[in-house]
Order: structure tokens, then sequence, then C-alpha cells
């Protein structure tokens, strides 16, 4: 068995700070056997909320042993400054990071051409088994039900639909559009999902999916716990990374493995 101490040990280094998502996969890593928590990737070279005796860099620092993975929880905003940190690097990405735009995504797959990268809006095992549920379902439903997304994350939580949603509504139909609440869509010729999102208290994260018709509704749902849950998917990935050749990569990828 790998141990921390062992030259192939992965080194995680943390970036997006040391909040509460932060704070959890410091705590995730520094027990997971074969990982080693090596420090925290901060651009300004100072985190909000320091972590007493825990290096902070503005770089990929050189030397050291193992493996690096770098694990990314922060905003589509930092993105861009991240990927610019590790160019030339050789570190491996895991980003859970959500309201990505096109180029940020872009800049990803970019950087996928250089070393290792895993993305996903949801980093828990068991939004990867919805996802496959909901090809399933969609499948057997075809066109009988009407779909519709019910989601709830904490009052801070910026984005909305969040980026689960979309993800889920991509495994009912990759080509659907996803239209907040009510509103009017002026899209023709693609399926449309409906979402409704509440932000309330310190919800981790609850999605909901509805297929129904006529007669009958059926739902798959998945309530996240606590941040742990997202913060072991990422120690999880960072694992299944640090032996990935250059690529990019999602949690179902780990799921199916």
């Amino acid at each position: 068995m790998t141990t921390a101490n062992d030259s192939r040990a992965i080194d995680v280094l943390v970036h997006g700070g040391t909040g509460r998502m932060g704070r959890a996969v410091i705590a995730v890593a520094a027990r997971t056997p074969g990982v080693r928590f090596a420090g925290i990737i901060d651009p300004r070279g100072a985190p909000r909320e320091p972590l007493e005796d825990t290096p902070v860099f503005d770089h990929i620092p050189v030397g050291g042993r193992g493996n690096r993975v770098v694990v990314d929880f922060s905003r589509p905003e930092a993105i861009g400054p991240l990927i610019g940190i590790l160019r030339g690097s050789g570190a491996k990405l895991v980003s859970g990071t959500t309201g990505l735009g096109g180029e940020d995504r872009t800049m990803l797959e970019e950087y996928s051409k250089e070393a290792a990268v895993l993305y996903d809006e949801n980093m828990s095992y068991g939004v990867s088994v919805v996802r496959a549920l909901l090809r399933a379902a969609s499948e057997l439903f075809r066109d009988m039900a009407d779909v519709e997304i019910v989601e709830f994350h904490h009052r801070g939580k910026k984005d909305h639909p969040s980026g689960t949603t979309y993800a889920l509504a991509r495994a009912i139909d990759p080509a659907a559009v996803v239209v907040p609440g009510r509103s009017a869509s002026s899209e023709t010729g693609r399926r449309v999902i409906r979402s409704h999102s509440a932000r309330l208290g310190g919800i981790p994260g609850e999605h909901h999916v509805y297929f129904a018709t006529d007669d009958e509704v059926m739902t798959i749902s998945h309530r996240a716990l606590s941040r742990e849950a997202f913060a072991r998917g990422a120690i999880r990935a960072a694992v299944f990374v640090a032996g990935k050749p250059n690529g990019l990569y999602t949690a179902e990828d780990i799921a199916r493995a």
C-alpha cells in the first residue's frame, strides 16, 4: 500500500481558498492513505482564511515527491489565473467549480492536452449514479413524460440553476435547454427542461428530477448530507487522474472504472 511517505504518494494542493469546501478537501486528503496535503495555491499568496502551519504558494512548487494534483473549488473568474499558474508544471487538475462559461471550459480543454484534467459540476459518487439512472429513465419514457428539476442549495450559492442541474439535464437529453422556472423559452426544436432553484440555510445540495405522465410520477433524487460528499469525490478524483494520461475526464469516468 502507498503511504504518505512513499515517493509514489499523491501531493494534493488546494486552490480556491480555505473556506468550508477547501477545509473539507484538506481534511479528507489528510486522512486518505497514499495522499498528502501539500499546501494551498493562491495567486495572491495570501488566502482570506489562512490555516496555521500551512504552506501557501502562488505557483506550483518545484521539487518534492509524488504526483501533484491541484484540487479546485473556486469561482469562474479564478479559472484563467489558475491555468496560468499550471502551465508548464505538469500538475494534474481536478476542478469542481460551477458556473463556467465556454471560454473557461476551453481553457480546461487546452490544459488537458498538457496534463490530465477532471472537471465535473458535482464530484459526489451518488450524482454519477443518478446520471446513469436518468439516461435509462429518459430512454424508457421517451417523449411520454414531462421532466422538471427542483434543486436546493445553501443561501450563499450564487449560480442558479446549479451546475449539477445542467449536468442532470444533459444526462436526460444532451441537446436539452434548461429554462429557470416558468420563464418563456424561445428555443425551437430542442427539449426544454424547466428547473426550480431554492437557496436556503446551509443545505449542501439536493436535487429532485420528476418524470410525470397523466397517470403517474417518478422521482429520482439525490441529497448531499455534508460537503464531505464532494470532498471525498474530489480526492477520489485526484487519485484517479494521478494515474491517467493527458486528457479531459469527468466523475462518471471514475464510476465506470
